[in-house]
């Protein structure tokens, strides 16, 4: 896991910063997919709904109702492979998912 370092330079075992300029959303019923692959040196994601949704990861994901579960408005972290999208597909109700790459 990524370790962040605090205002002295310290290292925060287990903790992330979101790389600037790195946020991707896009609106989701069916599935849908961020437009850009995430980075060639990004490995972790942090994925935010604003509606219960199922995940998935990929080249070009679409996300079922068996894939990753996500709780709206608890935002998470998730592996990821450079390169790869995700996708979001609403449990009950359309919502917005954002993604936000990590270091």
């Amino acid at each position: 896991m990524p370790q962040a370092d605090d205002s002295q330079g310290a290292v925060v075992p287990g903790c992330f910063n979101i790389v600037d300029g790195s946020g991707q959303s896009v609106a989701f019923t069916t599935s849908a997919a961020i437009a850009s692959p995430v980075g060639a040196n990004t490995t972790f994601v942090r994925v935010t709904v604003t509606a219960d949704a199922f995940i998935k990861f990929g080249a070009a994901p679409v996300a079922t109702a068996a894939d990753i579960y996500v709780k709206a408005g608890a935002p998470e972290y998730f592996p990821i492979v450079p390169g790869q999208k995700v996708a979001a597909l609403q449990v009950v109700g359309g919502g917005t998912l954002y993604v936000n790459e990590v270091i």
